[in-house]
């Protein structure tokens, strides 16, 4: 091998940009070589390709997203950990998008359209940020991004991009799902949680529906706003914050970003900025990770290998055959390839068909849904002595803790059965043509498909708590009045009384409880008329996703179809085109020895 094909190897592996992640030197120097014999075989395709798997696995940032609800903190956090004042801040909810920021030699703020195109490029500043913020944004904007490059030496040094989310805790908010595609593609979550409004069960929610149940790698909660509780009283907030993530048996890390006064050193091991960064550090360099990332790189190199493997052994084939085998197998070999597109084309309907089975997996189940959303709130108002009070200022937000535990459910079921499927396609294409296409991850159903879920039906109850203190008002002046009139003709008051004012008393008592009982019956009737048309409302919405995601899976299919076919039609040209039979014959044999070399030594690492 020439120095300059080593160096033109090394051109496309041994950039000399900082990488994220130090990989096993074995697989890098493996990687150079597959890369070099590609080049100097003419598969300049295929080592770009491999060149750019090691960059994406190597060099791509790592991703932490700052997640919480409202006014949690999360902008003031991220403008205090890169000690710039550039996102907007304050005690309304500001941030309107979900904003990436991460190292560059010139700073800037990008807006983004959905599909990741810049649109707009503003200077750094909070000024930048007018009209983008939650108090101001248009329904124009609701699938924007905002990108922010930042000369910070740390987020270079660890190459982290860090994402600041719109708030978790607006029940309308239309930006869930970008902000749970977000948290899908995260390497790691920090959760602020607001020491004057410390730890609720909707915050506990969230971190278990968004962040344990996906099993985000990493994961750590820091305490905002701890200045404003009084000085005597903040080890007592720390103290009520740990003693619930111990009661809910969540193991997360806890610190408090900002030095301010404590009323002791009990908490000084948790406290300061740089212990945020130095968390961050280690998830960066985790060995969990690395490894990861080199049974990610093996995989692929490996695939690149069988499909040229696969390829050269044909050619060998051929090449070895007499003049008229050769015509024999090159026919048999167009053959094939016709046969090969209508496999290619059964292949793709038939994901489309399970895309179909997914979906009436999830109608199928809709009942059932249905059913246990609606005994939920049954068993709820139940409890209440006042149905009313409880349509009326309860049933909204219950409602929406149903349907935000109904869709972990629905999103769980649905994901593990696009999972399946993409398996299994990825097997069928691995199998016949020694290919894979690339599933990425989206939410298909959260709580931002259940945003129409107010009760369309009115209902127009009596207020039982004002009656039955007029009723109760009532039964005492009966009792008086019988006790004027029965003291009038000689009757002995108090026995006289006690029995006027005892009858009086169970006559309300039941009136009452039969008015309680049939505006429980209203209420629970009209629970019954409302809930199913949000589900199936949600549901219509979560199909135009799923279908979304399969024909993503197929459209990346046709792209590899058509690589595979014109690399296939190329093998069966340059079979012809071979003139020097003997000295072909050699190169291939040579080739295929070295390739069959270098996968042996893949497949013994990545055992």
């Amino acid at each position: 091998m020439s120095d300059n094909l080593n160096e033109t190897a090394n051109d496309f592996v041994l950039e000399t940009e900082k990488r994220n992640v130090s990989v096993n030197p074995e697989i890098t120097e493996l990687l150079k070589r597959t890369i070099a014999r590609l080049i100097r075989n003419g598969q300049q395709d295929l080592a770009k390709y491999l060149n750019e798997v090691y960059k994406s696995a190597t060099k791509n940032y790592f991703t932490v997203s700052v997640v919480g609800e409202f006014s949690r903190g999360k902008s003031s956090f991220i403008n205090s950990f890169l000690k710039r004042e550039f996102l907007p801040v304050g005690d309304l909810p500001t941030t309107a998008m979900l904003t990436r920021i991460g190292y560059g030699e010139e700073e800037a703020l990008n807006l983004l359209d959905k599909k990741g195109k810049k649109i707009k490029s503003l200077s750094i500043s909070e000024e930048s940020w007018d009209n983008l913020t939650a108090d101001s944004f248009s329904d124009d904007f609701q699938e924007m991004s905002a990108e922010v490059t930042i000369h910070d030496l740390w987020l270079a040094d660890n190459n982290v991009e860090l994402i600041d989310t719109p708030g978790a805790g607006d029940l309308s908010e239309k930006r869930a799902k970008i902000i749970g595609d977000a948290l899908l593609s995260s390497d790691g979550a920090i959760i602020t949680v607001s020491a004057t409004q410390a730890l609720s069960m909707s915050e506990k929610l969230f971190i278990e529906q968004r962040l344990i149940a996906r099993k985000t790698p990493f994961m750590m909660m820091i305490i905002t706003k701890l200045d404003q509780v009084k000085k005597e009283e903040r080890n007592a907030v720390i103290d009520f914050i740990l003693q619930r993530l111990a009661l809910w048996k969540m193991e997360i890390p806890v610190y408090i970003p900002c030095n301010v006064e404590m009323p002791d050193d009990k908490y000084q091991n948790i406290m300061g900025m740089s212990l945020v960064r130095e968390k961050i550090s280690e998830w960066v360099t985790s060995p969990e990770r690395t490894e990861r990332t080199e049974n990610w790189l093996i995989a692929r190199t490996l695939s690149v290998m069988n499909v040229y493997l696969s390829s050269l052994q044909e050619q060998l084939a051929i090449l070895s055959a007499d003049d008229e085998k050769q015509k024999e197998l090159i026919a048999e070999k167009k053959k094939k390839l016709s046969e090969a597109e209508l496999q290619w084309g059964d292949l793709r309907n038939e994901m489309l068909h399970r895309c179909h089975k997914c979906y009436d997996m999830l109608s199928s189940q809709s009942e059932e849904y249905q059913k246990t959303v609606i005994q939920n709130l049954q068993q709820k108002l139940e409890q209440s002595n006042e149905p009313q009070k409880w349509w009326n200022d309860e049933y909204s937000y219950q409602l929406r803790v149903e349907l935000t535990n109904l869709s972990v459910v629905i999103e769980n079921t649905v994901s593990s059965r696009i999972s399946e499927d993409a398996d299994w396609f990825n097997a069928s294409l691995e199998k016949s043509f020694q290919t894979n296409v690339v599933y990425k991850k989206e939410t298909i159903c959260d709580d931002s498909v259940f945003e129409n879920s107010e009760p369309s039906i009115s209902l127009e109850l009596e207020d039982l708590a004002k009656q039955k203190s007029m009723t109760t008002i009532g039964a005492v002046l009966f009792t008086v009045v019988g006790f004027a009139i029965c003291s009038s003709i000689g009757f002995f008051p108090i026995i006289t009384t006690l029995g006027i004012g005892t009858g009086a008393g169970l006559l309300s008592q039941k009136l009452m409880s039969s008015k309680l009982e049939q505006q429980k019956k209203e209420v629970q009737n009209a629970i019954a008329q409302s809930v199913p048309s949000v589900i199936e409302n949600a549901l219509y919405q979560s199909e135009d996703r799923l279908r979304q995601v399969y024909d993503e899976i197929v459209a990346e299919a046709e792209k590899k179809e058509k690589v595979w076919l014109e690399k296939q039609k190329q093998i069966t040209e340059e079979s012809f085109a071979n003139e020097d039979k003997s000295k072909a014959l050699s190169e291939f044999r040579e080739n295929v020895k070295y390739f069959e070399s270098l996968k042996k030594e893949l497949e013994t690492l990545k055992k």
